[in-house]
This record gives structure tokens, C-alpha cells and sequence, in this order.
């Protein structure tokens, strides 16, 4: 897709438990991503909003973290390439189910070629066997982009 060639900066795609880390671990999420990548766009995908807001009813940090969430909206530009990102046919698969959370980033990262930030293992391996480029946290202190060769 064009849009990333319309941005001087790169695209930077949050998934929840990144919207945690300044929380549990006092890091500076925008001083870090600053740090990596100089300038950055953040985006924050309605799914991931929509958990992040599920988990704040339940987790340590959860209020602060959809605090955050709603800090940063995303782009307009996003707000409206969104629905048309994540239409119906993508939503949905062969079989009616509607697409995770973790599905609809990937899908996200590989339309835009954003740089998704997660701690998340199991959605780390997808986006790296994807050749998805990624940030996740090192030693508890410090954000690491992860390449792929």
C-alpha cells in the first residue's frame, strides 16, 4: 500500500500489553520510540482499544493504560483507512470467525509496513516469520527493534 510513502515517519502500531509497559516496568514509551526511530506515528487499532478497556476492569495498571490509550488517538488519516483496512472480507475468515485482536495487527502492520511494539511471545514469532519488522522490551529497561533477515 502507498500511504507509508506519503509519511516521513514511520508507522509505530501499539498492541495492548505495549500500552502497559510504561507501568510496569517506568519506562518512557515515547522517549524510547523516540530513541529508535527519531519521529513516529502512533496507532492504536479499535480492537486493541476495545481490550484495552475490557482489561482495565481486571488488571493491575488497567485504568492508566486506557488513560494512555485514549492520549494518543491515532491519526486521522487512520481513523478513516481503518474500516476500509479491516472490510469484511478480512474480518472475516472461511469459517464466520471474526478475526483476534492479534490477526487484525498483523493485518494492520503488513497493509501500512508499520513496526508493531508488543511483549506478546506467540504474536512475536507470527510477526517475524511474516518478515512484520517489530519493538519489544529488553532487560525491563529498554525498547529493542527486532530485525529480520
Amino acid at each position: 500500500m502507498a500511504i507509508n510513502r506519503l509519511r516521513n515517519n514511520p508507522i509505530v502500531i501499539l498492541d495492548s500489553n505495549a500500552l502497559f509497559m510504561p507501568f510496569q516496568f517506568k519506562l518512557n514509551l515515547d522517549s524510547e520510540l523516540l530513541r529508535l526511530l527519531g519521529g513516529y506515528e502512533i496507532i492504536i487499532p479499535s480492537s486493541v482499544l476495545t481490550e484495552v478497556h475490557t482489561l482495565s476492569h481486571h488488571e493491575k495498571f488497567g485504568s492508566e493504560a486506557l488513560k494512555l490509550a485514549r492520549s494518543k488517538p491515532s491519526p486521522a488519516w487512520y481513523q478513516n483507512l481503518e474500516a476500509k483496512l479491516l472490510g469484511f472480507n478480512d474480518r472475516e475468515k472461511k469459517n464466520n470467525k471474526k478475526l483476534t485482536v492479534d490477526d487484525e495487527l498483523i493485518l494492520i502492520a503488513k497493509k501500512l509496513n508499520g513496526i508493531v511494539v508488543t511483549n506478546d511471545k506467540v504474536l512475536l514469532k507470527k510477526l517475524h516469520d511474516l518478515g512484520v519488522r517489530t519493538i519489544s522490551m529488553r532487560a525491563k529497561k529498554y525498547l529493542k527493534l527486532n530485525f529480520q533477515l
